[in-house]
């Protein structure tokens, strides 16, 4: 497992980022947490070097009343995007619990913020905030 990028500059081996993004969100907060925990493990187990989420509120990802996405409409999903952004936003909670379980199964937790304030929440988290910016 890499520790920093630096690592990787010096390496011939590709760095692999398993992306989990939103697919934690199944239900409960407990039922997230574990979904969220069982993409962690999977993604160790298949080698990743990193595990990434995404950290965002929708009132910083979309303008209030922004309405249906117009290419989520072309798929028949026709709520509203600040309703689907909400539903999938991840507790910042959540964050620490995932990190501490990544880092027990040795690979590295990363996130993409959508605002400065998602950035300070997942700062001491991430392996490497400049690097989890990337």
């Amino acid at each position: 497992m890499f520790n920093s990028f630096t690592e990787l500059e010096n390496s011939s081996r590709t760095f692999i980022i398993a992306e989990a993004g939103s697919n934690w969100k199944c239900g409960s907060y407990e039922d997230d947490l574990k979904r969220g925990k069982e993409l962690i493990r999977i993604a160790a187990s298949c080698g990743a070097d990193a595990v990434k989420f995404q950290t965002y509120r929708p009132e910083t990802t979309y303008v209030y009343g922004a309405g249906a996405s117009s290419y989520l409409s072309k798929h028949g999903i026709n709520e509203d995007i600040n309703k689907i952004f909400e539903n999938l936003a991840m507790p910042y909670e959540m964050i620490p619990e995932l990190a501490k379980y990544a880092q027990e199964q040795k690979i590295l937790f990363m996130s993409t913020p959508f605002s400065v304030n998602d950035a300070k929440q997942i700062d001491s988290f991430c392996f490497n905030t400049q690097d989890c910016f990337i």
